[in-house]
């Protein structure tokens, strides 16, 4: 009995509500307080007299308004086919669910315009937390129905992000497939987790697809405004785009994956993202492989490059110290407004670090040495010599093989000042004997450097390497245009 009485005080507390008779669920309301026990004639002085007509008020305001040629600063929504909706449900029906009223023929504030503004100004989700307790309400329905309405709510959940109810009307918008609307939100959904990662699958689906470049870079711009919003998104998405990267064909998803830390890094520093790097290794990894990435977690989190030296000593915390700096120096468009500029000579000091602690990375650290010179190209010489005399550090110390090979690679396209540079450091550090590789190493390389003027203030030191080459055994001969190079060196 007191169960019974207490759910009929809630239905005659909902019917006496401000303009309750104009509820969409209103019938089903009074079938409900009839059921209960109560009396046909206190529903009916219930709702008349707690009828306000609130939404006729907000019509007769907008006429008034439209007379007196009350216009707002732009039009913000385009056609106004929710306002009615809002303003009650004979209205909406009148509207036809979407007209061309309001703001968007001539900026004159509909219905809609002004409750949507109200509704931004005193919406609070607590109010709301007992919204569903009868189901589903009908009303959302019709606010999801217009775009003016989702519109609405999608501003709502960028200002209110634990709201239940903004929630869920968010994944009704999805089911019902405006997925690319939400998409257009762009990162101010990103706190809703599930609507996240519901537009993060649709995202990598279109990457796979993607068949340009343009493409491509324009899903990766979406995907790291999205992911960078905060911890938990840009780990989510790394997850997602390292497992995806691990399958056959999956490098696309390897770039969006530097594309989307690329962009957290701008966003928040370095140090807040480096230090999520020990949250991202595979189960699989091993505990060596853990252990390695902890450490270089922890030198990139710290403002120099100093290395403590149990980072150096591990080979993979030293290969992954090594991609890094490939990834971050690598980049041209980072030399352009000198923002990388100051930290290559840390750069530079910390592949030093790596090629004498593991001799067995030299080929990697070279690899990263010559992803800098074709990103410097033509544009930062000043930065090119320094790269080039820690590469001819490196020939001296034993790799002289692998730093020539890279040498001749590189001097294929490379200006010929620079080059006439780097023979010059090379040979100022390098006396006979020489190797037949390295010597016929350094003829090619001198063919592209316009040598004739490196000879005017340098020629006792071409001669010098001319006579040593004259010692040497070549096997196989050298060809022709390396035989009248040493001519000409030799005058």
């Amino acid at each position: 009995m007191a169960n019974n009485d207490a759910v009929l005080a809630e239905l005659e507390a909902q019917l006496r509500a401000p303009d309750s008779i104009l509820e969409p669920g209103v019938l089903d309301l009074l079938k409900d307080y009839l059921r209960a026990g109560g009396k046909p004639q206190a529903a009916i002085e219930d709702l008349s007299e707690n009828y306000c007509g609130y939404a006729q008020m907000c019509n007769v305001m907008c006429e008034w308004l439209e007379i007196a040629d009350v216009r707002t600063s732009s039009s913000k929504h385009g056609s106004s086919g929710g306002a009615r909706a809002a303003a009650g449900p004979s209205s909406a029906a009148a509207a036809g669910g979407g007209g061309a009223a309001g703001e968007a023929d001539g900026g004159v504030p509909d219905e809609f315009t002004l409750l949507s503004e109200l509704a931004k100004e005193r919406f609070d989700a607590a109010r709301f937390l007992g919204v569903f307790r009868r189901g589903h309400p009908e009303w959302l329905n019709e606010l999801i129905a217009d775009r003016r309405g989702r519109q609405l709510i999608y501003e709502l959940s960028a200002a209110h992000r634990n709201s239940l109810l903004l929630n869920y009307a968010i994944q009704r918008i999805l089911k019902q497939g405006h997925e690319e609307e939400v998409a257009l939100v762009g990162g101010s959904l990103a706190s809703y987790f599930e609507v996240y990662h519901r537009l993060l699958a649709t995202r990598l689906a279109a990457a796979a697809r993607a068949t340009t470049s343009k493409q491509l870079a324009q899903i990766a711009a979406e995907i790291a405004e999205s992911c960078v919003a905060s911890q938990h998104t840009y780990v989510h998405a790394q997850q997602l785009l390292a497992a995806a990267a691990s399958w056959p064909g999956g490098g696309v998803f390897r770039r969006l994956g530097q594309e989307v830390e690329a962009a957290a890094v701008a966003q928040h520093g370095g140090t807040k993202v480096y230090q999520l790097q020990p949250l991202l290794v595979p189960l699989a990894a091993s505990p060596e492989e853990r252990r390695a990435v902890g450490l270089v977690s922890e030198v990139l989190t710290r403002t120099a490059l100093s290395l403590p030296g149990e980072v150096c000593k591990q080979p993979i915390a030293a290969l992954g110290l090594l991609q890094h700096s490939q990834a971050m120096l690598s980049d041209a468009n980072a030399y352009g407004d000198d923002k990388l500029a100051p930290f290559l000579p840390n750069h530079l000091s910390l592949l030093h670090r790596v090629a004498c602690e593991q001799p067995s990375l030299i080929a990697q650290v070279l690899g990263v040495l010559r992803a800098v010179l074709g990103a410097l190209g033509h544009n930062r010489p000043e930065l090119s010599r320094k790269v080039l005399g820690f590469l001819v550090s490196l020939l001296v110390s034993g790799a002289a093989d692998a730093a020539m090979d890279m040498a001749q690679d590189w001097a294929a396209t490379a200006d010929p000042s620079l080059i006439r540079h780097f023979i010059q450091l090379v040979l100022e550090s390098v006396e006979p004997p020489y190797s037949s590789s390295f010597a016929r190493s350094m003829l090619r390389v001198m063919q592209h450097s316009l040598f004739t003027r490196l000879k005017a203030s340098h020629t006792a030191m071409l001669q010098q390497f001319a006579a040593g080459c004259r010692e040497v055994a070549f096997l196989p001969p050298l060809s022709r245009k390396d035989e009248d190079l040493l001519l000409e060196l030799a005058k």
